[in-house]
């Protein structure tokens, strides 16, 4: 059971929950929270988020029927509100491609913080598939099949951009563009979602650039989950490509179709639960190279890529814990 309390409290601290503004609804569990004892019944299974989503929702509706909030809050509280995407029921999730590395073997540690192995960008990773180049890639990767053998974690951060030819992105670089990357962001979009029809390559500030992909970052619950991302609407006219959603193209079958988008997670590394990480999880989106570089080379463009790489080699301790290398990097593919 869940008690209903009027309160006009706003915190949310040990169990409790406010929404809204004026007079708040807040509610308990009706069994006393102790994270040392309870948390498993809190943390993982249903009974308590299904009650706690309940009362959000019964609240958010009744507040909505009474006119409380404005089209345009609703229009944007439904993203922030989603709890899953219903898509993953659909779309396959594979274990990593053999291409897809982002620890070399063999590779040493300090070779491995200074990020060494991108020095050659172009090898490692446009021309690691000969047919294919990839618009974007997230996720993470990991040695180790336990928890002290961690030696070393990456997490990547990869998607690409046009520029026209011999333009100086260092503009990107100044305090009025800081924190502009060169993509369309949203968060919590559904596969089937993207492309949004009203996000295009000439929603970017800056004529010179051209954003390739729509990039969601999925944060359903408040729980991070990986990136996905999809090439922009009008590029489908651009390169006369039949135009699918995400989804459509996650699950479609077809070698002639020249998007790719895949999803995958291999093996945890230990059987625990909240301190074991999967060996490797991530979302790749590629389009046929021939058909891009054709495009590039007829309206005098570069291929470039926004990297944001972040890597350890600490071992015997949580991620939280562990001693972090950061890369941020744009690189232009120049042949």
């Amino acid at each position: 059971m869940v008690n209903l309390i009027r309160r006009n409290s706003t915190i949310l601290t040990g169990g409790r929950w406010s929404i809204c503004s004026g007079a708040h609804w807040i509610f308990y569990p009706a069994c006393p929270y102790n994270i040392n004892t309870n948390y498993d019944t809190i943390e993982i299974q249903t009974p308590y988020c299904k009650d706690t989503q309940c009362i959000i929702n019964t609240i958010f509706l009744s507040k909505i029927k009474r006119g409380c909030f404005d089209d345009s809050f609703i229009e944007k509280a439904k993203y922030k509100l989603r709890l899953y995407d219903p898509s993953k029921l659909i779309y396959p999730i594979n274990i990593k491609p053999d291409p897809i590395n982002w620890i070399p073997l063999g590779i040493s540690q300090e070779d491995f913080i200074q990020f060494k192995d991108l020095d050659d960008f172009k090898s490692v990773f446009i021309d690691r598939e000969p047919e294919y180049i990839t618009l974007a890639e997230f996720g993470d990767q990991r040695t180790g099949q336990s928890f002290d053998d961690g030696l070393k974690t990456c997490y990547f951060e990869i998607f690409a951009f046009l520029k026209n030819k011999g333009f100086d992105d260092s503009i990107l670089d100044s305090n009025y563009y800081e924190g502009i990357a060169p993509k369309i962001y949203d968060e919590n979009l559904f596969a089937y979602d993207l492309p949004i029809e009203e996000y295009t390559s000439h929603s970017f500030p800056i004529e010179e650039i051209k954003p390739l992909v729509q990039v969601s970052h999925n944060n359903f619950r408040g729980e991070s989950d990986l990136k996905i991302a999809c090439l922009l609407y009008d590029f489908y006219e651009v390169l006369s490509i039949e135009r699918k959603n995400l989804l459509e193209i996650m699950t479609n079958n077809s070698s002639s179709y020249p998007l790719k988008a895949e999803r995958w997670q291999d093996a945890y590394t230990s059987t625990g639960r909240r301190r074991y990480k999967p060996i490797s999880m991530g979302f790749s989106l590629k389009i046929e190279k021939n058909l891009l570089i054709n495009y590039i080379e007829r309206n005098n463009l570069e291929l470039c890529y926004e990297i944001k790489l972040k890597r350890s080699c600490s071992r015997g301790t949580p991620e939280s814990y562990m001693k972090w290398y950061n890369l941020n990097r744009r690189i232009a593919i120049t042949n």
